[in-house]
């Protein structure tokens, strides 16, 4: 119909205006079979309240560190950089998480046991062992974290715990709710604004506090079905984040901005 072509027109719109905004990069490894799930999946551990990128290896070996977050080509950055649990890597995607670690990465991810192929002759395997002993250590603890350069390694914990015990707040929350899959969200940035697109995944009509991690800002409330902006009358700003009461139809959205 002409009403769902007018909403996909403008979330769209918006969506390529933006810059995404997430909190971890997700390295999904570089083995086979290597099939990306959808995002509920949750390998890295980030929900509910952050959200996540994913990157295979030819984007790995483009990363760079910047201002101490790392960044991939076209800059997108990221607080944290994931590894899979599979504990296989190859030699490439090991040197590279050194070299970012030495320029002040945080890395979650436990100690890598095998290279993701046996083409490496035994003087590879034995440099790929030494370079995963000097990162992690030689016999690490299930749990830990240990400075490494001039950054940190993490293991035995999800990214969102991570982020909880530094004291950062999730980017968005749902006061009234700690479900990963009843409500969904996008972050974007637009020139000086940030845009959360906030989604209800359920079949009933949801009242809802929820929390973005900004502040300083007047929220706006922008429905993409009908093209309405108003301002949000009630909300509140304390510590860096903003709450705004929400009222969302089933399987409805609207976009704070």
């Amino acid at each position: 119909s002409g009403a769902f072509i007018d909403y996909m027109h403008r979330t769209q719109l918006l969506a390529q205006k933006g810059k995404f905004v997430a909190d971890v990069l997700y390295y999904y490894g570089d083995h086979v079979p290597n099939v990306f799930p959808f995002k509920y999946s949750d390998p890295a551990g980030v929900l509910p309240g952050f959200d996540y990128d994913v990157t295979d290896e030819t984007v790995f070996l483009q990363l760079k560190i910047k201002d101490g977050k790392i960044a991939v080509p076209g800059g997108v950055e990221y607080r944290v950089l994931v590894l899979p649990d599979h504990k296989i890597l190859s030699m490439a995607v090991l040197e590279k998480v050194d070299e970012l670690l030495q320029q002040g990465a945080r890395v979650i991810g436990y100690k890598p046991e095998n290279l993701v192929s046996l083409v490496g002759d035994e003087k590879e395997q034995k440099r790929f062992h030494e370079l995963a002993d000097k990162i992690w250590g030689i016999e690490p603890s299930e749990k830990g974290e240990k400075k490494y350069g001039e950054g940190h390694v993490a293991w035995g914990v999800t990214a969102r715990e991570y982020f909880l015990s530094k004291g950062v707040p999730a980017d968005f929350n749902v006061e009234e709710s700690n479900s990963k899959t009843d409500y969904d969200y996008i972050h974007y940035t637009i020139g000086e604004s940030e845009v959360y697109f906030v989604s209800n995944q359920t079949t009933k009509r949801q009242k809802i506090h929820c929390q973005f991690r900004i502040s300083g800002f007047q929220p706006e409330l922008w429905d993409a079905l009908t093209g309405e902006i108003r301002e949000a009358k009630a909300f509140a700003q304390k510590d860096g984040l903003i709450t705004v009461p929400l009222t969302l139809e089933p399987y409805g959205a609207l976009f704070v901005v």
